[in-house]
């Protein structure tokens, strides 16, 4: 009864996130956010973004030894879980919108976690923005111009470390 109403809304939802090559939200596991956490190597006093940030599990693991974590997620649903799940951490901030309109010059350390279209978008941005030091890690998709320093696998999934 359900079933065919509901293969229709994700088919259409798949036709949007195609047709407008977003990301599709895929959380990442705990190994993922340890493989994450070891790759920024935080000290406690970096400004970190990231970059579709879902619901919120990778920023707050990186906001616990970051002065301060900034998360931008396009999807309102998943801005409300974040939120929920950021509770009370001072320097911890989740904003709805559009990751190519967000300044990067003062991210010490970025994660990313997008689609293969978004994830080359952004290098032109990164290269463009970003003071030398900062360090991209990317979940998934590579940079076509940039060689990564070090990659962790977890699963089938390659985490990369870039550094401008």
């Amino acid at each position: 009864m359900y079933l065919i109403p509901a293969l229709m809304f994700l088919s259409l939802l798949l036709i949007y996130i195609i047709k407008n090559r977003l990301a599709i939200f895929w959380p990442s596991t705990g190994r993922m956010v340890d493989a994450i956490e070891e790759l920024a190597d935080l000290k406690g006093r970096e400004t970190v973004y990231d970059l579709g940030s879902g619901d919120g599990r990778v920023l707050v693991r990186l906001a616990k030894n970051a002065k301060k974590a900034t998360g931008i997620e396009h999807n309102p649903i998943l801005n409300a879980i974040a939120r929920k799940r950021i509770g009370g951490l001072k320097n911890v901030s989740v904003t709805q919108g559009d990751i190519f309109e967000k300044d990067l010059k003062d991210a010490d350390v970025i994660v990313a976690y997008l689609s293969r279209f978004l994830t080359h978008k952004l290098e032109k941005k990164i290269i463009k923005e970003c003071r030398n030091g900062t360090k991209i890690i990317l979940v998934g998709y590579r940079f076509n111009g940039m060689k990564p320093l070090k990659e962790r696998r977890v699963f089938l999934m390659r985490i990369r470390l870039y550094k401008v």
